[in-house]
């Protein structure tokens, strides 16, 4: 009788369980807001770099502040360093050194909290130039 129980309990616990279609739907959903927000946020970025590029900083910044915005949202450092980078280098476009030196310091001070090499040289780069020109 006991094994006999044990057989049955053993046979309920290895049956399939089969879900809903939509039992993932809430982390499914998650995971697409996050890509959404990673790809607007690189558009953003992009759009943003090309405008200081071509002449356009004011508009430049403006594009930048809301890549930013969306990188903070998603934790995602790397992109965080390389749009303050930016941010930094439309102020510089702008002759405003004091604010392109404000973005270039935070941008170093997150590559180095990250252990971002890259993105800690490329500030101190840009650090230099500021140096050399104001």
């Amino acid at each position: 009788m006991y094994r006999m129980s044990l057989m049955l309990i053993m046979m309920a616990l290895c049956q399939p369980v089969v879900l809903p279609v939509n039992a993932n739907a809430p982390l499914a959903t998650r995971f697409a807001q996050t890509d959404s927000r990673q790809s607007q946020a690189d558009r953003l970025l992009e759009q943003g770099t090309q405008q200081y590029r071509t002449g356009q900083p004011t508009q430049a910044i403006a594009t930048l502040q809301q890549a930013l915005t969306l990188y903070q949202a998603l934790a995602d450092q790397p992109k965080t360093v390389k749009t303050l980078r930016n941010l930094g280098n439309a102020y510089y476009v702008m002759a405003n050194y004091s604010q392109a030196t404000a973005y270039y310091q935070q941008s170093l001070a997150l590559a180095q909290k990250s252990h971002d090499r890259a993105g800690e040289a490329a500030a101190l780069g840009n650090l230099g130039v500021i140096s050399i020109n104001w």
